[in-house]
């Protein structure tokens, strides 16, 4: 895919979020010119929900769960948290459906397979064949 096949304004990390689908998508043999709207659409929700753990991540490196309300000290679910939980299922499940986890890829690799004895599969015969 040539690089003036995406929109310019798109960040560094979605262009190689972009490459890592599409060779991914090309070693499972699953890539199609006419997914690549879809493939697009998908490296927006990736970049989006980095952006959403970016934006509740501190400087230590932990998460802030809770926003203290400054007037009354209360404490609630920060909502960019609560944004991220909400979406990380969905983000994930994306992920094994699209062959990007080790779960998913041994799902689309298992259904690639075909029936049967591989040397059957080789000569093109059943195992039935074979066992006469």
């Amino acid at each position: 895919v040539s690089q003036s096949r995406y929109p310019a304004e798109k960040t560094e990390e979605w262009k190689q979020f972009f490459y890592r689908v599409i060779n991914i998508c090309r070693e499972l043999g699953t890539d199609s010119w006419t997914d690549l709207d879809s493939v697009y659409e998908f490296c927006d929700v990736h970049c989006e929900v980095q952006e959403l753990r970016r934006s509740v991540t501190q400087s230590d490196g932990s998460i802030q769960i809770e926003n203290i309300n400054p007037t009354n000290g209360t404490a609630s679910i920060h909502p960019n948290y609560r944004a991220l939980m909400t979406t990380r299922g969905h983000y994930h499940k994306l992920l094994d459906t699209v062959g990007m986890t080790q779960r998913g890829r041994a799902y689309l690799i298992d259904q690639r397979k075909l029936p049967g004895n591989k040397l059957a599969n080789i000569l093109g015969a059943t195992i039935e064949d074979l066992a006469q």
